[in-house]
Order: C-alpha cells, then structure tokens, then sequence
C-alpha cells in the first residue's frame, strides 16, 4: 500500500458571504463580518495494486452533483484516475463559505472562487502522486457520548458510533479518516463570522492528540445533531464540544489491521418520478386547516415554516429526481458513497452488514439530494415535511445498497 496526504487552505480573499440555513437570517444576506478560523480542504490518495482512490474533504456545506461529477471527470481525464474511485465530500459546514454555489438562495456567486476550487480539487491529485509512500492501515471504533445525538427524539442516540482509519508509516500514524454521523451544526445561525465550526473544531485538537488533522466524513447524519445537547451557540461551546468529542475519538485503539486490494464498485440508481399537482388539493386544505388550528403543526415546528414547506410544494408541477449511490469494494474496507442527508438508521443497518468489514458510510458525497428518511418519521419533523421523496421511497432506495454491499461479502 501506498498513500500521501495534503490539506489546502480554502479561505477566501477580499469580501465574501456565507451560506447555511436558507435566507431566514441576515448573517446570510449581507457579507460576512470576518474570519474565526480558516476552512480546508483535506485530500488523500492511495495505491492498491496499481489502482489509485482519491477522497477531497472540505469544510463545505454541500457539493452538488454536476460540480462533482465536471470535477471528477477532470481528474480522470487528465490523470487517469477512474471517476468511480473519486470522492469529493463535504463535512457540512452550515458556517462555510457561499461564493462557489452558483444556485445558493443567498449572497453572490463568484466563478472566481468556484474555479479557484475546481483547480485545487483537480490538481491536488497531481500534488499527492509526487508524495506517495508505504503504509499500513488501521481501524477502530468508539461511541461518543454526551455531545450529540438523535434531533427528532430528544435523548436518545441517533448513530454515535465513530470509526477511525489510520495510516501508519514506519516512523508513525501520519494521516487518517473519522466517519461521524452528526451535523456539523454548533453555532448560532447569526454567527458572521467564516469557521470550520465542529469538524474543524474536532478536526485541530485531534492533530493535538494524534499528529496529524484527518479527513472527517460525515456519514448518515440526516437526523443526529448537538441540537438538545448544547450549553450555548457560540464560540466557547465549539471549543467546549470540540475538545470533549476529540478526546472521545482519540481513545480509539486502531489495532485492527485493514488489508486493502484494488476492488470493484456497483453503482446503484433509484429513480423518484410523480405528479405533484396531484397532492396540490390536499396540500391547500392542509394550509387552510392550519391557519384556523395552528395546533396541527407538528410539535417543534413553527407555523410559519410549515407553511412555506407546503407553498414550495405548491409550485412544483411534477417530481423527478434519480438518487444514486457508489459502493466500493475494497477488500477489507467498503465506501458506501451516499449523495445526501440520510437518516441514522438506515446507516445502522448498512454498517451492521458485516462484523468483518470496516464499512464507512459517506454522506454528503459527489452530491447533494437532501434528506432521507424513514416512513415512520413522516409529517413529524421539518426534515420529511420538505422532502419531495414520498414515505417509503428511501427504503426501497437503500434495499438497493444493502443489495449491493451483500454482494461484496
């Protein structure tokens, strides 16, 4: 095995805005007021029998689909590198940088820092090839406790488990993965000011504790956050929670040896295809029911907001839309890449597949398609009350990668 690692300073220059959380806030409509901390990207290239993996992490809210994908084919067209084996992930930083997302309701686009982006994504592989070298691979795990969890049901866990993999020179443990399943959501949404916010926060006490800053995937974090867990919204909770969370990572003892191979993938496609103007009616009974008894609003939403949800639906016609998913095999390590916000469970079930395997769910990867969640968490929560994905539907879409994942055991 061989492997070489790089970050890269993804800050921007002059004014910038940020993104996160839609229009509701003016920290999103006006520039933003400074720099607390400078966002990254993280980049990781390794060799297994002649066949090359590209991960580029960076301190994004999201990375859609089409900007992946011009991405992707770059890389492979100008170093070879098979599209499939190329994943671009976000840690889903609701405090990040705007500039780059030409569709973003908010701020300004810039295709100056969108192709600076491009450019650093695409030649990182370049970078990377020139510092390869031998390493060894280890896992191990943890469940972190008291920091995070469910955002739908308050107290309980939602998927807390946190995977490290660890490369390892000779001399040293040099660069690694943590798969989390949590939002990367600590500040308030009035917060100004440009931060990696947790993962960033997590990601520095660890080159503390560990020598090195890794790659932090965020896995099936569609309903898992510190939302209920918090003892406020500002910089020194982020210190607070990051050091906390970094502690609990850094007990894992990474002893189990990962022996990887130069493997296959599936690629898995769900199409969502419906006529919206057939709910139209039922939705504009609906509004009218909660203006006269705002107490049908499920609890913890605003009325006002679920008013919106249900007007946005309004104006769509009809619905079509074609989930995806990669899973790679690669022998004792599977990648199971997800283009959105899926929920915990469903992440659960994937990893529990197999005890043999370390399976690493990453959401947020080559794509963006919202959230994913389970049928019986229908029309009690902001998550499923926007989705345009009928209940039921992310089951089937995920039958489809389990299907998948059984096929490499």
């Amino acid at each position: 095995m061989r492997a070489a690692w790089k970050q890269y300073d993804l800050t921007p220059t002059g004014e910038f805005y940020l993104i996160g959380y839609g229009d509701r806030f003016q920290s999103r409509r006006e520039p933003a007021r400074g720099i607390h901390d400078r966002i990254y990207g993280s980049a990781l290239l390794w060799e297994a029998e002649a066949e090359e993996y590209l991960i580029f992490n960076a301190d994004m809210i999201e990375f859609l689909a089409d900007f992946c994908g011009d991405v992707r084919d770059k890389i492979e067209k100008q170093y070879g590198i098979k599209k499939d084996h190329i994943l671009i992930s976000a840690t889903h930083n609701h405090q990040s940088v705007r500039d780059y997302h030409r569709t973003w309701p908010t701020g300004k686009y810039s295709a100056a820092y969108e192709d600076f982006l491009i450019q650093t994504i695409v030649h990182s592989a370049e970078d990377l090839r020139k510092e390869l070298t031998e390493v060894r691979i280890f896992t191990g795990k943890t469940v972190v406790e008291g920091y995070y969890g469910s955002r739908l049901h308050a107290g309980q866990p939602a998927d807390n488990e946190v995977i490290l993999v660890e490369f390892r020179t000779r001399e040293r443990a040099a660069a690694g993965i943590i798969n989390w399943a949590v939002h990367s959501t600590v500040l308030s949404p009035e917060n100004a000011l440009l931060t990696a916010e947790y993962a960033g926060a997590v990601r520095r006490e660890l080159k503390e504790r560990l020598g090195y800053e890794p790659l932090i995937i965020t896995g099936a974090a569609g309903d898992c956050s510190t939302r209920g867990y918090g003892q406020g919204k500002d910089f020194d909770e982020l210190e607070r929670v990051g050091r906390g969370t970094a502690r609990a990572i850094a007990a894992i003892s990474p002893d189990q040896e990962l022996f990887l191979k130069a493997g296959e993938s599936r690629q898995i496609t769900y199409p969502v295809r419906y006529d919206m103007r057939e709910q139209h009616e039922d939705i504009r009974r609906t509004i009218e029911e909660i203006k006269e008894k705002p107490e049908l609003v499920p609890a913890g939403i605003s009325p006002g907001f679920y008013e919106k949800c249900l007007k946005n639906k309004l104006m769509i016609e009809t619905v079509d839309i074609e989930l995806f998913s990669t899973v790679l095999d690669l022998g004792d390590l599977i990648l199971v890449v997800v283009p959105g916000e899926l929920s915990s469970r469903f992440g659960k079930e994937i990893k529990a597949l197999s005890k043999e395997k370390c399976i690493l769910i990453c959401g947020y990867t080559n794509g963006f398609m919202h959230y994913m969640m389970p049928k019986e968490e229908y029309g009690r929560s902001m998550e499923t009350i926007e989705s345009l994905y009928p209940a039921g539907t992310i089951e089937e879409y995920v039958d489809r990668i389990k299907h998948a994942v059984l096929s490499f055991l």
